[in-house]
C-alpha cells in the first residue's frame, strides 16, 4: 500500500501537472511573451513606415501644389496676353481714328467680348466715314452755292 501511494501512478493528476502541464504552460507563456514582443516590434516598424509615407505624401502634395500654382500663373498670363493684345490694337485704332486715320484694320480675336468690341468700333468707324463723306459733300455743295472754288 505504501508502495502504491508513493508511486507516480497514485496521484496521477499531480504527476501530470508537475511533469507535463507546468513545463507546457511555461513554454506557452514564453511563446506568448515572444509573440507580444514581436507584435510590439512590428507595430513600431509599421508606425515608422507610415510616418515615412506621410512625409513622402506631404512632399508630393507640396510639389503638386507648386506645379498647380505655377501652371495657373502661366495660364493666367497667357489669357491676359490673349485679351490685352487685341485691346491694345483696338485702342491704337481708336487713337488713329481720333487723328483722322480711318484706314487701320482690325485683327481677329478668339475672345467673343473682344470681337464684339471690335465690331462696334468698326461700325463706329464706318458711321464716322459716312458722316465725313456727307459733311464733305455738304461743304462742297455750300461752296458751290456761294461761289467759292472747290478744292
Amino acid at each position: 500500500m505504501f508502495e502504491i501511494r508513493g508511486s507516480n501512478s497514485w496521484d496521477k493528476a499531480k504527476y501530470l501537472l508537475k511533469n507535463r502541464a507546468a513545463p507546457l504552460a511555461f513554454e506557452i507563456k514564453n511563446t506568448l511573451r515572444e509573440m507580444v514582443e514581436n507584435q510590439d516590434e512590428l507595430q513600431t516598424q509599421d508606425y515608422i513606415k507610415t510616418q515615412k509615407k506621410l512625409e513622402e505624401l506631404k512632399f508630393l502634395l507640396i510639389i503638386l501644389l507648386l506645379i498647380g500654382s505655377i501652371s495657373s500663373i502661366f495660364v493666367g498670363l497667357k489669357f491676359i496676353r490673349a485679351v490685352k493684345a487685341p485691346l491694345n490694337d483696338i485702342i491704337d485704332i481708336i487713337k488713329g481714328m481720333s487723328k483722322g486715320q480711318f484706314n487701320l484694320s482690325f485683327k481677329e480675336s478668339h475672345v467673343e467680348e473682344i470681337r464684339l468690341l471690335s465690331d462696334s468700333v468698326k461700325r463706329m468707324k464706318d458711321n464716322l466715314l459716312q458722316q465725313n463723306v456727307a459733311l464733305e459733300e455738304e461743304r462742297i455743295g455750300l461752296k458751290k452755292k456761294i461761289g467759292l472754288k472747290v478744292i
